[in-house]
């Protein structure tokens, strides 16, 4: 079985996620679609790369690499809607994870699809067609390091990875609130791959206790390192995965109490304390072509008093179980095996 990959090799989420997914299942060969807003990645396993010079490819394009495969993991998007068909045309059967918020049941791609892998239980049950199945998308708990946080916190971190569509990484409502808080000791980290906006920056400029880090993070494990507790609360997240790599390094999360934030602690059975959500206030318009996506802004006020009661609190347990979690319930090692289960049984299925 010849396994491919499609998507970013960039310094981006979706990029080093489609990378770790070349690595771990051993592709042979990587599909690489464009990125114009980050720094390439380098390729973390010896697989031949058919570069698109669009985020549309060429039809030969996508013959090259058909050549090369039988199976593809692709991840969020048809890429133009003409990948997918040309692939089942020359025999390659196709998975995907498809990012929900971005999901339409609509979309002519669905059709070509012989596998969907949700990755949340939220997309399991939103998507209506049969095949389908529910794996969590893997953290990587070999590089991402355990470190055992104790006593009250001090350094908060937030991943603005890259802000997003309508501040979806809910950027400024973390700054803003943030400044409301009222301890002296603690201090808020931002981590962003672009520069914020001129209304956010101003932000971090009138409190001492914020700062910011820009730059692409080619080792992303790094961005979890420092803090005491990541504060996370999108206004719409279709993997969770952030929270996910948090608890893997360690990290209580503050997050919002909707679906799929609050799958970790819910199908995963961790001792959810009400501390550590965040209640929404009305919903946002949505920035996403699916309604059944999270759609909805943070209270700042009751962030407020969320960060105030967690600054006074003992982050030792929530620490040590976050990572039990992650190593129990998402890591690569268990979530390997049924990758590597049903991509054989698909690329052996003939459903053409």
């Amino acid at each position: 079985m010849r396994i491919g990959v499609i998507g970013y090799l960039s310094k981006t989420g979706i990029g080093i996620m489609v990378d770790d997914f070349a690595e771990k299942l051993g592709a042979v060969a990587q599909l690489v679609i464009p990125h114009d807003k980050a720094d390439a990645l380098t390729p973390s396993n010896d697989r031949t790369m058919v570069k698109s010079l669009t985020w549309t490819p060429k039809i030969k394009t996508v013959d090259e690499f058909a050549e090369l495969v039988d199976v593809v993991i692709s991840v969020e998007s048809d890429w133009g809607g003409t990948v997918y068909p040309r692939l089942r045309e020359n025999g390659v059967k196709v998975v995907l994870l498809p990012m929900f918020e971005w999901w339409n049941p609509s979309l002519p791609m669905n059709e070509h699809i012989d596998l969907f892998i949700c990755t949340t239980k939220q997309c399991y049950e939103g998507i209506p067609f049969k095949n389908k199945v529910f794996i969590p998308c893997p953290v990587d708990t070999h590089k991402i390091k355990y470190r055992q946080r104790t006593g009250k916190p001090e350094l908060f971190v937030h991943n603005a990875g890259n802000v997003g569509m309508g501040g979806r990484k809910g950027t400024l409502e973390v700054a803003r609130a943030f400044t409301y808080t009222t301890s002296s000791k603690i201090s808020l980290l931002i981590n962003s791959q672009v520069c914020l906006s001129e209304e956010i920056t101003a932000i971090i400029g009138s409190d001492t206790r914020i700062t910011i880090n820009v730059e692409n993070f080619e080792n992303y494990e790094d961005a979890y390192k420092r803090g005491d507790v990541l504060i996370y609360t999108p206004h719409y997240d279709g993997q969770a995965l952030v929270s996910a790599e948090a608890m893997a390094a360690g990290l209580p999360v503050i997050t919002i109490e909707k679906p799929p934030m609050d799958e970790h602690w819910k199908i995963y059975d961790v001792h959810a304390n009400s501390w550590m959500f965040a209640s929404v206030r009305n919903s946002v318009p949505a920035q996403t072509l699916n309604s059944k996506s999270l759609s909805h802004t943070v209270s700042e006020r009751d962030l407020v008093r969320v960060i105030n009661t967690v600054s006074d609190m003992d982050m030792s347990e929530m620490s040590q179980e976050n990572r039990q979690v992650a190593e129990k319930c998402f890591s690569w090692d268990v979530c390997l095996p049924f990758y590597e289960h049903y991509l054989e049984v698909i690329c052996n299925t003939n459903i053409h």
